[in-house]
């Protein structure tokens, strides 16, 4: 989803976007508010390499929900509950960061080590323990002041190498810094010219082996923001990402469909609306830019098709005589 946000929003504004700091997204707004007759704002949560436990964890740490009725759209691909290089939940970026946020609450208590617990409970004790980031930040801004003023740059200028660049964001995609991560507007006539970027290398190393543990880990974490979401009044639209062939035959036998089968359910317990764009024909190789992830024009593509299941949605529920779901 920060491709389909990102490249979407970048094609559609004609301009460079910072997929960092960008947390909308415009194009969706303008086509799903001239289809439903209303205006429409967004919020994009997604982050790169985000698994079902990260989003967990970014849900809970959010406020209540005000008045209205919001729709939760989420796109899941296989590599949210099926990644062998993932282990610890409470280890990511994006946990370490909302723990801060929920302090002293943990986002994901249940998944927190012995070791882990034992930091927490000294964390609590000792107020400068507790609070080292915080003066770790502080420390750091103060540094990078004092070198601007003698050097006579700014951060904000100084980019990454980008062999660099690229080995730090297939690793750890959550850690970007704004500047970082810039994505350009997309054109037919610049991707007749454009090389393919084939990451099956990567994702093979990500698929395999099948890891059940992390799988039914991950599962359960979906289960729990569902669940969530439908007693906070969310209407949950939960999206089967767009995927190559080539991709998804990276899995070993028969996992995408127990993947599938696994989010299915999950969607039908927990009164989620599921849309599978991965079925033959909704999308082509024309649509991507690598056997993962939408180009920007395929991205739009992407957008207008959800609103249009949202749109579909909202009638269904008027006919039914039901809350509006937007």
């Amino acid at each position: 989803m920060v491709a389909v946000v990102n490249d979407g929003d970048s094609s559609f504004l004609q301009k460079p976007l910072d997929a960092v700091k960008n947390h909308r997204s415009k194009y969706f707004e303008t086509y799903a508010g001239k289809l439903l007759g209303k205006p429409i704002s967004t919020h994009s949560f997604a982050i790169g390499g985000q698994m079902a436990s990260d989003a967990c964890a970014l849900f809970r740490a959010l406020p209540a929900k005000a008045d209205g009725r919001p729709v939760l759209v989420w796109g899941v691909a296989p590599r949210d509950l099926v990644d062998s290089s993932f282990s610890d939940p409470a280890s990511t970026e994006t946990v370490r960061y909302l723990d801060k946020v929920t302090y002293p609450q943990d986002v994901l208590p249940e998944s927190k080590r012995v070791w882990k617990q034992l930091e927490r409970q000294i964390e609590r004790s000792i107020y400068l323990y507790g609070k080292r980031a915080d003066f770790q930040i502080v420390e750091r801004n103060l540094a990078e002041n004092i070198i601007e003023r003698l050097t006579g740059t700014t951060f904000n200028t100084i980019k990454a190498p980008q062999p660099l660049l690229k080995i730090a964001m297939a690793e750890q995609p959550e850690e970007n810094s704004p500047g970082q991560w810039i994505v350009s507007p997309y054109s037919q006539k610049a991707a007749q010219h454009a090389l393919w970027n084939d990451n099956s290398e990567e994702y093979s190393m990500r698929y395999r082996p099948f890891k059940p543990k992390v799988f039914n880990n991950q599962s359960q974490y979906m289960d729990k923001l569902l669940q969530q979401a439908q007693k906070m009044g969310f209407s949950v639209v939960l999206v089967n990402m767009p995927l190559m062939k080539q991709n998804t035959d990276l899995l070993p036998a028969g996992i995408y469909d127990k993947y599938l089968s696994r989010v299915e359910e999950l969607a039908h317990k927990n009164n989620a609306y599921f849309v599978d764009f991965n079925k033959p024909g909704i999308f082509c190789r024309e649509d991507f830019c690598d056997p993962v992830h939408l180009h920007g024009l395929g991205a739009q593509k992407f957008l207008r098709k959800v609103a249009e299941h949202i749109d579909k949605l909202c009638k269904t529920h008027a006919l039914a005589g039901k809350d509006q779901p937007l």
